[in-house]
């Protein structure tokens, strides 16, 4: 992919491999490097969705960590970007993640803002 200056590619490709990390190898911080290669690859080169899937790739990984402070700002800046595209389905699922994770943190009144948000 970097023969052809395929920055796409590489960056699905990266995501594939932290994924395989992450569920198949059960080894986090790999995973976690590889997610982190995602967002930094899709902020240079201006690949938003790209970005965002870095972003809520490293918020899952840091959520199953019990890192929730860590989890909760890369999925908020996650939503920040996906409401400045407007993009209700990312907006959606990114409500949702939001409403496990203030629930695991003992936050039910955001939990319940981001229930009445995602309705």
């Amino acid at each position: 992919f970097k023969k052809i200056n395929y920055t796409r590619g590489i960056l699905i490709a990266l995501n594939n491999i932290g994924t395989i990390y992450s569920d198949y190898y059960h080894d986090l911080e790999e995973a976690l490097n590889y997610f982190i290669k995602v967002r930094n690859l899709g902020e240079k080169y201006n690949l938003i969705n790209g970005e965002m899937l870095g972003l809520i790739n490293i918020a899952s990984i840091h959520y199953v960590k019990l890192n929730y402070d860590k989890a909760y700002k890369h999925f908020k800046i996650a939503l920040e970007k996906s409401l400045d595209l407007d993009n209700r389905d990312m907006i959606f699922y990114l409500y949702i993640s939001l409403i496990d994770l203030c629930v695991d943190m003992d936050n039910y009144y955001e939990a319940y803002n981001y229930y009445k948000l995602s309705e």
